[in-house]
């Protein structure tokens, strides 16, 4: 999705047993210990992704970057490859001021997962689809991108795959979020097999209801 053009929704975030603070100079990661405890935010909570190798890393390394980042788990791939990373994220905000109906737009936050603007980027498949798993509005989106300009690695394609949903929020007027898992790794490279972590921890959203907000 277009982070730019989101403007982030205010989520206190509560990193049960993690020793997080979320501030840019405390830890960059913390090793995920208890993946069963949740971690509780003001408009959701979720669980860490179920498996080996997984830290939770400090959101505001990245929020340059990714301005609606919410939260952020990396996978520590064994052996150790430079060349693949492992990510489980949570993006959120308000929607894009765009024309069209609540289902347009879901459509064109999860297209802007795989349509890239750079020219680095070379969607290779894509599905988007319904699906009420998580909440009433949500669709859920599953693709592979070609990347040819990881920094470092001039001439080298890397592979991206991605899987997720892009929600309305049933409780956040006009606020929508963002849940997925993705690995890049460099073409010739093993992929990992990340379904049973990935999928756990995507159906481990839950939406809440803040006292001050309504429902759409």
């Amino acid at each position: 999705m277009t982070a730019k053009r989101w403007v982030m929704l205010i989520a206190l975030v509560t990193l049960l047993g993690m020793g997080m603070t979320g501030c840019a100079g405390g830890p960059q990661s913390i090793p995920v210990t208890n993946p069963s405890q949740r971690l509780d935010f003001d408009a959701f909570s979720i669980l860490p992704p179920n498996g080996e190798n997984w830290s939770v890393v400090n959101p505001a390394v990245f929020r340059q970057q990714i301005p609606d980042l919410l939260v952020i788990f990396s996978k520590t791939v064994t052996p150790p490859s430079r060349f693949h990373t492992v990510t489980a994220t949570v993006r959120g905000g308000r929607l894009p001021n765009s024309a069209g109906s609540r289902t347009e737009l879901l459509q064109l936050l999860a297209r802007n997962n795989f349509v890239q603007t750079e020219q680095r980027y070379r969607p290779v498949s894509f599905n988007i689809a319904p699906d009420k798993t998580l909440a009433p509005d949500c669709l859920r989106y599953d693709g592979v991108i070609e990347d040819r300009g990881v920094p470092g690695y001039p001439g080298s394609l890397f592979i991206w795959d991605q899987h997720g949903f892009v929600c309305l929020h049933p409780y956040v007027q006009e606020g929508a979020i963002d849940i997925q898992y993705s690995q890049r790794w460099l073409q010739g490279e093993q992929p990992l097999l990340l379904e049973v972590e990935g999928e756990s921890f995507l159906r481990s959203l839950v939406f809440k209801q803040l006292p001050d907000h309504q429902s759409p």
